[in-house]
């Protein structure tokens, strides 16, 4: 492990104009934190705590010209995270450090990190730090960050940045659904076009993020999103069309507006009971029957008469 003056000697070689140097001293800084982590055992752990200028010295590594460089401060801050992010006020140390970092090599209209490996990384952080994070509050104080990241990495030209980008907004919508109405529209276009994307996870969770994003956001975006969901049930792939079912019955169970667009939702919902896969139809035939138990129960008084007195056919 590292000494105190080995460590900020480290810390001094991080700013080192050859990226040999800077490389190594991030090797030497990694390799102290992760024979930490393989500790376990806190009550044994004599490991010196980093001094607390030392993540704002990594997030500077952001930007090296040289991606293994880039890799490795992400690999820093990773274990950092999974070491010493064990209280509220830890994490929204980090977090107010690390969301400008992320937001200038994420979240601007051209790609700033090139690599796609290391954009995976960083999104990856992301949604371990929204995970940890119990604060909905707080954690809304960053919602400008948030989604400045997010409307560009749900379209990242890597599936694999899509797909966890868009998982990453089902949890931050249910997170912040106190104030996340408040900006969940600039989400709706970019989800919209990744419901398109040719990889099928990728649809799925493109189309379970919108779901969320209109559950605890805003629900006038049921209106731009009707229409392009009604198309996924043309998706050969039966996992998205099953996720179009849940999606459109979560709505019609949860939304807060729900009324207002029932007569949208429901040609969706009824849609499944014409699908070839029989979990479509039985998962379509449940929340049909939930949506209609929970209708009867808001509006039991106007329809009393119906309830006791019902109009049965005559055979």
């Amino acid at each position: 492990m590292l000494t105190e003056s080995e460590m900020n000697r480290n810390i001094i070689l991080l700013t080192d104009p050859n990226k040999i140097t800077r490389q190594k001293a991030l090797q030497n800084l990694c390799n102290d934190l992760k024979s930490s982590l393989s500790l376990n055992d806190n009550n044994n752990d004599n490991h010196l705590h980093p001094p607390s200028n030392i993540i704002e010295s990594i997030i500077k590594i952001f930007s090296d010209p040289a991606e293994k460089n880039r890799d490795l401060s992400l690999t820093y801050i990773s274990m950092y995270i999974t070491k010493y992010c064990t209280n509220e006020n830890t994490i929204e140390k980090i977090l107010s450090s690390l969301m400008p970092a992320f937001v200038q090599r994420l979240g601007t209209n051209d790609i700033i990190e090139p690599s796609e490996e290391i954009r995976l990384k960083s999104i990856s952080i992301l949604s371990e730090l929204c995970r940890l994070y119990s604060n909905g509050n707080k954690l809304a104080l960053y919602l400008n960050e948030w989604i400045s990241i997010l409307k560009r990495t749900i379209i990242d030209p890597y599936p694999e940045v899509r797909k966890l980008s868009c998982e990453l907004t089902s949890k931050l919508s249910f997170k912040c659904h106190e104030k996340f109405h408040l900006i969940s529209e600039n989400l709706i276009k970019p989800i919209i076009e990744t419901m398109k994307h040719q990889h099928a996870k990728v649809r799925v969770e493109a189309i379970n993020a919108l779901g969320n994003v209109i559950r605890y956001g805003n629900n006038k975006s049921v209106e731009d999103s009707i229409s392009p969901l009604a198309q996924r049930f043309f998706d050969h792939t039966s996992t998205v069309r099953l996720a179009v079912i849940n999606v459109v019955g979560i709505w019609m169970l949860e939304l807060r507006d729900r009324y207002s667009y029932f007569h949208m939702m429901l040609p969706l919902l009824l849609t499944g009971y014409t699908d070839e896969i029989e979990e479509i139809r039985e998962t379509t035939d449940s929340l049909w029957w939930d949506v209609g138990l929970k209708y009867e129960k808001e509006n039991e008084e106007d329809l009393k008469d119906q309830i006791n007195f019902p109009n049965i056919p005559k055979k």
